[in-house]
Formats: structure tokens, C-alpha cells, sequence
């Protein structure tokens, strides 16, 4: 399809922009996890860093780990998913 048509309905087949609109609607989906702390320095970050929020964005998996954004967007960080020593998941 040309240029022309994706920037102008009328020019061409609007499929391919609802596809891209669909697609676009799956990018904003996002994966949260809540978090609870288990250590007095999980607890201090938790209380000063993240605003008593348990809820944390997932910014990434690997290898058994979770790279995770808080709410207040103060503090990124990976914990272990099965066994953290200083956070846990609260399902």
C-alpha cells in the first residue's frame, strides 16, 4: 500500500489502520504485580520510595526474575519470583 493510503482513508483500504490502531491498544495493556516488603530495608524503600504502594509495573521477566517499576515511578527493581528475601508477591 502507498504512503498516501495509510494517511488517507480515501485513497486506499482502511484495514490496514484499524490494524494498527488494534495494535496499539495491545501496547498499553500492562502487567502489574503487588508487593509487600519483608526486610526493614524492603520496608524503608516501601514507605519513602514507593508511598506505601504495593502495586508495581512489570518491566521485564528473565530467568526467574522480575524487573519491576513502582507506582510512584521512585524506584526500579528485579526480585526473585519464586522466593525473594526482601519482597513478596502478593497474589
Amino acid at each position: 500500500m502507498s504512503k498516501r493510503g495509510l494517511t488517507d482513508p480515501t485513497m486506499g483500504s482502511i484495514i490496514p489502520l484499524l490494524g494498527m490502531i488494534s495494535m496499539s491498544f495491545k501496547a498499553l495493556k500492562k502487567e502489574f504485580l503487588c508487593v509487600e516488603p519483608k526486610s526493614s530495608d524492603a520496608r524503608d524503600i516501601f514507605q519513602n520510595e514507593m508511598s506505601l504502594l504495593h502495586s508495581c509495573k512489570v518491566e521485564g521477566r528473565k530467568d526467574g526474575m522480575v524487573f519491576l517499576s513502582s507506582i510512584s515511578g521512585r524506584y526500579r527493581f528485579y526480585i526473585n519470583e519464586d522466593n525473594d528475601s526482601e519482597w513478596l508477591i502478593v497474589k
